[in-house]
């Protein structure tokens, strides 16, 4: 972080943009491999705005060259209350999902990050009132259905690049924060949703 720091004093104002993403990406990642190392009862977890998360995640991968040719949509809830969990956490997971995205478009094509609010959801066996979705929808070729039931398993993938460790990575952080993510896939339309509780029945 002090080499970023040292290098935004040197550049013109309108680069403090990059500079600002490099200081905020150091620390987040220092904050997560600390987290990582707690077992999940001990991670530290906040009310956020989820839209914090994706517009992080949206900055990182707009201004790489090499996605010049992705074109990224947003269709946001504002309406969406805080939700409590590890920010860290939930950035790394949307940035293995659009990295995914990405990869299957071949850096060439859209993505939409959207986020919804439903009622009366489950997650695993306990039932919630209120949970926040956010979607990573990408154009793509799909994934073939044989693949579908097996994406989240290690080691498993449908592309030239990469060990096939991302969806899982972000499956298990999701869940550590008492989440899931599910994925639905047809041509033209991959959709990965990250599933976070709001509000529990329990909380009345």
């Amino acid at each position: 972080m002090g080499a970023a720091q040292i290098l935004e004093k040197s550049l013109d104002n309108k680069y403090t943009k990059f500079t600002d993403i490099i200081k905020k990406e150091t620390g987040r990642l220092v904050n997560l491999l600390n987290d990582m190392a707690l077992p999940a009862t001990s991670i530290d977890k906040q009310d956020i705005n989820i839209h914090e998360a994706t517009e992080h995640v949206i900055d990182l991968f707009k201004f790489d060259l090499k996605n010049k040719n992705i074109i990224f949509e947003k269709d946001y809830d504002p309406s969406i209350p805080d939700v409590h969990t590890n920010k860290e956490q939930l950035i790394q997971s949307l940035i293995n999902l659009v990295r995914n995205s990405i990869q299957a478009l071949d850096y060439k094509g859209g993505i939409i990050l959207r986020t919804r609010s439903e009622s009366s959801y489950t997650i695993g066996n306990k039932k919630f009132q209120l949970v926040a979705k956010i979607d990573v929808i990408d154009n793509g070729p799909g994934i073939p259905e044989e693949k579908l039931k097996e994406i989240f398993y290690p080691m498993v993938t449908t592309k030239n690049e990469g060990m096939g460790l991302g969806l899982t990575i972000a499956q298990s952080i999701v869940m550590q924060n008492s989440g899931l993510i599910e994925c639905s896939s047809k041509h033209r339309e991959t959709k990965f949703t990250i599933v976070l509780p709001i509000r529990s029945y329990e909380d009345d």
